[in-house]
């Protein structure tokens, strides 16, 4: 993994190819972590592609924190209530 990359992050990322193995693909694919040769792994990169298709992925110094951007989105979160027992439905909302 890039060695901006912090260990939350890696494990993150870790869970999710688990869980993706597990949840979605019967638990048939290999996990394989890259490490010391992420920039260079050609055999990973043309999966992509190539290494030239994505080249519009920000560097980690460009891209923000992970935690600022946890907190904008929690802030955006907005609660509904929809009912139909009136037999109309009915959308109310109850925070933001």
């Amino acid at each position: 993994m890039p060695p901006e990359s912090g260990r939350l992050e890696r494990m993150k990322g870790v869970q999710q190819a688990e869980s993706i193995r597990d949840q979605e693909r019967a638990g048939r694919p290999k996990i394989h972590v890259l490490d010391s040769d992420w920039n260079t792994n050609n055999e990973f990169w043309k999966h992509f592609g190539g290494k030239q298709n994505v080249g519009w992925i920000k560097a980690p110094r460009g891209a923000g924190n992970d935690e600022d951007y946890e907190l904008e989105r929690k802030a955006e979160v907005q609660l509904f209530k929809c009912s139909d027992a009136s037999g109309k439905l009915d959308i109310t909302k109850i925070s933001q």
